[in-house]
């Protein structure tokens, strides 16, 4: 053979085998860069999707796999899941709205603060209007089924009061009545939040919710837990009336982070005039003791004529009158002796 020929074959062959590694490489390239990588998979239609990293070991990697890939749960423990309505999720607004309702008052300067909580109102009106007539600042809590609520409401706004929903709960004894739509033991979660709804709606301008009777219903907890989720929901506070010393209110809005106070006195659970003076009294001696005090009565006339002495002179003894808003900031007041119902 030539030497030309020679070095033609060793040509040719030379241009095959690069071909041939110019196709290898090729396809190494196409093989690896099809592969899912860590992190990422192939979908039913070609789509790469997310999957959970690559887990090590045998005994838990199936948990560690359903951990990565599930999103950390927003349901708070006692709330039934698949119940998207329960969902306590954080305030739309930088400020919530029970804050943005509430009245403004003075710094207390290092003074005990006294709130005093006027229950029941809107069904008697010449009671409710001798309440709302009162020095104030006062918080007031409403009935949603009483008449003409728009009225009353607006006057007790414009005389610088605070606003509560007064909500009827089932009692422990059957013969005292709730009233018209009370929350009762038992009851479907999608009612409770109905109720709580309908009476946001039609008591305007609330700072929050207080229970009216309740003392065998705010002691359940699987009630209690679909109330507080629908107020947190609402931006609202919840001002537990205390009628019973089994309220699990407490420790539920302290899990659930809703603003909340607790009732510290009655002051006419005993109608005798001697007593609503001494309860009066016991008001002023706690809000001495902790810093602040809240005090629940209703517009009853025994009850309006101690108020309409006691309240004014409040300054001159040391004290500084706030809504109820002020001593849910200053902190959530201690449990007091319940008194039924």
């Amino acid at each position: 053979m030539t030497s030309f020929g020679t070095r033609g074959v060793i040509l040719f062959w030379t241009v095959i085998i690069l071909f041939a590694v110019a196709a290898l490489a090729a396809w190494i390239t196409t093989f690896s860069g099809s592969r899912p990588q860590a992190g990422a998979g192939i979908g039913g239609n070609g789509a790469v999707v997310s999957l959970p990293p690559a887990v090590s070991g045998s005994a838990d990697a199936t948990s560690q796999v359903a951990d990565a890939a599930a999103p950390a749960s927003t349901i708070p423990a006692g709330i039934p899941a698949g119940d998207p309505a329960s969902l306590l999720q954080p305030p739309a607004a930088a400020v919530p709205l029970w804050q943005q309702r509430s009245v403004a008052v003075a710094e207390p300067a290092g003074r005990p603060m006294i709130a005093v909580v006027i229950d029941d109102l809107g069904l008697d009106r010449v009671g409710t209007a001798r309440a709302v007539a009162l020095p104030g600042p006062l918080t007031m809590a409403w009935l949603a089924y009483a008449d003409d609520l728009q009225t009353q409401t607006a006057a007790a706004i414009a005389a610088g009061h605070e606003m509560l929903l007064h909500l009827p709960m089932e009692p422990v004894d059957p013969d005292n009545d709730p009233g018209p739509d009370a929350l009762r033991v038992g009851m479907a979660s999608s009612e409770i939040r109905r109720i709580v709804r309908q009476g946001l709606e039609r008591v305007p301008g609330v700072v929050g919710v207080n229970n009216h009777m309740g003392s065998r219903f705010t002691a359940d907890r699987a009630g209690m837990v679909v109330v507080l989720a629908t107020i947190r929901e609402a931006e609202l506070a919840f001002v537990d009336s205390r009628t019973t010393g089994q309220s699990v209110a407490a420790p539920l809005a302290a899990q659930f982070g809703v603003a909340f106070a607790s009732r510290d006195v009655f002051i006419d659970d005993d109608r005798d005039p001697a007593v609503v003076a001494e309860r009066l009294a016991d008001v002023e001696r706690i809000a001495r003791e902790q810093g602040h005090a809240i005090a629940i009565g209703h517009p009853v006339e025994v009850t309006l004529d101690a108020l309409e002495s006691w309240l004014p002179g409040l300054t001159e003894r040391g004290f500084v009158l706030v809504p109820v808003s002020a001593v849910i900031r200053a902190g959530q007041a201690p449990p007091a002796v319940a008194t039924a119902p």
